[in-house]
């Protein structure tokens, strides 16, 4: 028993036998005590299955002890014969021959009959007893959630979309304000159904946001469900120099089917409904005529995306992230006061865009990012862009000088990052931005990966270059951009329009430092500007939240 357990033991796991004189090596020795090193030696073969272990003398007639492998499950082994070969089955220990045992200061252990529980759980059952159902101890299977996560940190990053309603007030993008986000995940034990829920409140007490979101991902077609709401406060000089605060709120209800084809690759189809009401706070007398704004718009999205990235560290990705999309959205109106109204379409909106990133890994642990971004909006009510700056800015610093079409937008947005420059230095309703930025996380090139301070693991220097531009009409050369021309009045009479050129494309390079101090993701760049084939003054950028 003891042998056949042994030699079952080493062919599975793949040992050779080795020949050392009399003695056998596996993980533990057999020892054949009738043949010594002096007169004779093992050597072993094998045919398919089957190993044969041979006992052949040194001198004289051919003898052998051949133990052979028929399978797993029989074992046979030879005694010592001249010269032929007979097989003896051996079934327990008593059958062995007494010349082969276990080299080992204890006994062999004794034959046991196991019983498997799946052969002792299908027990016949003759008797003719009827057992009675009871339909009150069914037990159901039900769902257990678990909380996946509570969190609680600095943010400023837009949430669902982050389009703003156009004001036309000139006072450029509102980045949301550093507030503290609140959030908490809670999932099923089978990962079918995701619940988050979160509140960011501003830090300078401007307003807050709050959302709840409800993932279905049981089936092939997964479900998205979201409502997101905020309520801001905006401050603005008016044209006698009295300061004027702005309410915003805006309520979205979302909801996105999504079917993955593979592992990569996924259409998603989405609908919102969103409501926007804008109106003056009575700080002042001339505050009293302010109106109030209130729209409804609906509307649609499909896009396509391809994503077989793969992080490898924060902020280092390796593969290929793509998405391409059409949107359109209608503005409507319905009243319930009296008298009630509807009106089924004020305007119009549609959207194409694609956005596609790259990164090559570079020395192992350093990454060769690219994006491409572009994207341009139509219809009655077209979104306005503007390029410049970079995301997740600590500093909202808007360039006045570059005028905007005065004309009806639905919503103004922020392009992807443009550095060496402040935000609105080109605007429009289409954009399309490049950036290539080479990262390499130094200590972990100088040292290794596991440092144990994240300040040290992951600082990266980054070295850029930016190119982009905004336009509106049909190209960036066209005569309706305002970086072409300028408007001066003088008094009630004298109005002159100037016309000059600038060179619509614009670049930005640069380097810059990354690193994660308490849990936050600090980014700071050292920026030159070009317009117009000349060089501009340095800036810098200071932002939160990691790279694309």
């Amino acid at each position: 028993y003891g042998i056949k357990t042994l030699i079952e033991r080493e062919i599975t796991s793949g040992f050779e036998l080795k020949k050392t004189g009399g003695v056998i090596q596996l993980k533990s020795n057999i020892i054949d005590k009738s043949c010594s090193s002096a007169t004779c030696y093992y050597s072993t073969s094998y045919n398919r299955r089957d190993m044969i272990m041979k006992k052949k003398p040194k001198e004289g007639v051919p003898q052998f002890t051949a133990f052979r492998l028929k399978s797993l499950n029989d074992l046979a082994v030879g005694a010592l014969l001249n010269p032929a070969e007979e097989e003896i089955s051996v079934n327990n220990v008593e059958n062995i021959p007494p010349g082969l045992f276990f080299d080992t200061k204890y006994e062999d252990a004794p034959q046991i009959d196991f019983e498997t529980e799946r052969e002792a759980s299908f027990v016949e059952d003759n008797s003719d007893e009827v057992h009675d159902f009871n339909p009150n101890k069914i037990v159901a299977s039900r769902l257990r959630f678990k909380i996946l996560g509570v969190d609680s940190y600095l943010d400023n990053n837009p949430l669902f979309g982050g389009l703003n309603s156009y004001s036309g007030d000139n006072i450029g993008f509102q980045q949301p304000p550093l507030g503290l986000l609140m959030k908490a995940k809670v999932q099923d034990a089978f990962e079918d159904y995701l619940f988050e829920g979160g509140v960011r409140l501003a830090t300078n007490f401007s307003g807050y946001e709050a959302y709840m979101t409800f993932e279905d991902r049981k089936k092939q077609w997964d479900h998205f469900y979201g409502a997101y709401y905020r309520n801001r406060t905006n401050r603005r000089i008016d044209q006698f120099q009295l300061q004027e605060r702005l309410k915003e709120n805006t309520f979205i209800l979302y909801y996105q089917i999504r079917y993955p084809f593979d592992e990569f690759q996924s259409i998603r189809l989405s609908g919102t409904l969103r409501n926007d009401r804008n109106f003056t706070l009575i700080t002042n007398p001339t505050t009293f005529e302010s109106p109030q704004i209130n729209s409804q718009r609906l509307g649609a999205r499909a896009e396509y995306v391809y994503d077989n990235s793969s992080m490898r560290s924060i902020n280092i990705f390796n593969g290929v992230r793509a998405k391409v999309f059409a949107e359109g959205m209608n503005r409507f109106r319905v009243q319930f006061a009296d008298p009630f109204t509807i009106e089924p379409s004020n305007g119009v909106l549609g959207v194409v865009g694609t956005d596609v990133r790259y990164y090559l890994p570079v020395l192992k642990k350093s990454v060769l990012a690219a994006r491409f971004s572009a994207g341009t909006s139509f219809g009655s009510e077209p979104i306005l862009y503007y390029v410049g700056g970079v995301e997740g800015s600590i500093l909202n610093r808007f360039d006045q000088s570059t005028g905007i079409p005065d004309r009806e937008y639905s919503f103004e947005n922020i392009a992807p990052q443009l550095r060496g420059f402040d935000r609105n230095i080109r605007n429009g309703t289409s954009y399309a931005v490049t950036t290539v930025e080479l990262r390499v996380p130094v200590f972990r090139h100088l040292i290794s990966d596991n440092i144990r301070y994240d300040f040290l693991r992951e600082f990266q220097v980054v070295g850029f270059f930016d190119s982009g531009t905004a336009w509106h009409g049909l190209s960036p050369y066209s005569p309706q951009n305002p970086i072409n021309s300028a408007s001066f009045q003088n008094g009630e009479t004298v109005f002159i329009d100037v016309q000059y050129f600038r060179d619509p494309l614009i670049l930005g390079y640069g380097f810059g430092f990354r690193t994660s101090v308490f849990g936050y993701f600090l980014k700071l760049d050292y920026a030159i500007g070009i317009e117009t084939k000349a060089a501009l003054p340095s800036t810098w950028h200071f932002s939160l939240g990691t790279d694309f």
